[in-house]
């Protein structure tokens, strides 16, 4: 198994505030990116708090179940008030087992994770964004579309726990998981 992060800045940020962390317990690859944004004081600082810290929750977390890995992400997002009240951050979190290639991904924000075809990706997650959203008009003028873009629904902070999606999927031998950060 060979796991790569690669992190580029977007064209439209002063700064680049992605951060990652990777690991394996047993015979499970363990991997978190975080995307802090540039709007708080401390974003690039929470992203890499936020991945360091959930690595190790998703490794203690008592067989990488779903309810325990919810638990521990709360417990850990309560303490984020203590030194990071302004900023907001988006995540994913894949834990792959070697063995049966059983994916289990969470993820909270704009960070997708997808599987790498030839020569395209299929996204196996949906962004939190507010263009994502049901109802909304499709006839918008490239402002309000390009506001909505980049409008999250559901993020990281301090102030409140928003639990993340769960999906499990299954690789096939050969396959790659990809991940993106908005």
């Amino acid at each position: 198994m060979r796991a790569r992060w690669f992190s580029q800045q977007g064209r439209d940020r002063a700064r680049n505030s992605d951060a990652a962390a990777v690991g394996q317990l047993d015979q499970h690859l363990l991997a978190v990116l975080v995307d802090g944004a540039e709007k708080g004081p401390r974003g690039a600082e929470l992203a890499g708090h936020w991945a360091e810290v959930v690595l190790q929750a998703l490794a203690e977390a008592s067989a990488r179940s779903p309810t325990a890995v919810h638990a521990c992400l709360k417990q850990e997002q309560a303490q984020l008030r203590h030194g990071f009240l302004r900023d907001i951050a988006s995540y994913c979190m894949v834990s792959l087992d070697l063995k049966t290639l059983a994916a289990q991904v969470w993820h909270c924000g704009d960070c997708r994770v997808g599987l790498r075809l030839q020569t395209e990706t299929r996204w196996l997650t949906t962004p939190h964004i507010l263009a994502q959203q049901p109802g909304l008009p499709s006839s918008r003028s490239s402002q309000e579309q390009d506001r909505q873009e980049h409008q999250l629904t559901r993020c990281l902070n301090a102030k409140r726990f928003r639990a993340p999606d769960y999906h499990v999927f299954w690789l096939q031998q050969g396959q790659t998981v990809a991940r993106q950060s908005g």
